[in-house]
C-alpha cells in the first residue's frame, strides 16, 4: 500500500538538490580578491584595537564613551554604560567590515546584490539593539518601569 505523500520527500530532496546546485554554480564564479581581504583584515584589527583602548581608557577614567552614530544606539544609554557602548561600537565595526567584504565580491551583478542583501539581512537581525539582555535603552526603560514594558512587550 502507497502512503499518500510517499513521493513528497523525494520530490522536495530532488528539488532542493537542484537548487543547492544552481546557488553552489553561481557562487563558485566569486571571487574575494586577496589583497582586498588582507586590506579588510588590516582596518578590522585596527579598529578593533582603538575601540579596546578607547574602552579601557573611558573604564580607568570612569567617563562615558562618546555618543554613537547609529540611531540604533543614539540613547544616552547606550554610552553611560561602557559594557554596552563596547557591544555597539563592535557589533557596528563587525557590520562593516561584513558589509566591505559582500561589497568586495567579485562576480555576477545579481549574485552580488543577492550577496549584499543576505549579509545587509544577516547584520541587522544581528544588532545588540534587536535583544535585550544586550540593549541599554531596553534594560533601562525595564527598570524605571518596573518591568511594565517587558509586561507590555510580552502582551504585544
Amino acid at each position: 500500500m502507497v502512503q499518500p505523500n510517499a513521493f513528497l520527500p523525494d520530490m522536495g530532496a530532488q528539488a532542493m538538490a537542484g537548487t543547492m546546485a544552481e546557488a553552489w554554480q553561481r557562487l563558485s564564479g566569486m571571487t574575494l580578491p586577496s589583497s582586498a581581504l588582507e586590506q579588510m583584515q588590516r582596518d578590522y584589527v585596527e579598529g578593533a584595537t582603538a575601540l579596546w583602548n578607547q574602552t579601557l581608557q573611558s573604564s580607568s577614567t570612569s567617563t562615558a564613551a562618546p555618543p554613537i552614530a547609529d540611531r540604533r544606539f543614539a540613547a544616552k544609554d547606550w554610552s553611560d554604560n561602557l559594557g554596552a557602548a563596547y557591544t555597539a561600537q563592535m557589533y557596528l565595526l563587525n557590520a562593516s567590515t561584513l558589509m566591505r567584504m559582500a561589497e568586495a565580491v567579485q562576480g555576477d551583478a545579481k549574485t552580488k546584490a543577492r550577496i549584499r542583501f543576505s549579509v545587509s539581512q544577516f547584520v541587522d537581525a544581528l544588532s545588540p539593539a534587536n535583544f535585550l539582555a544586550l540593549n541599554a535603552d531596553a534594560q533601562q526603560k525595564a527598570l524605571a518601569t518596573h518591568g511594565e514594558s517587558l509586561v507590555h512587550g510580552m502582551q504585544q
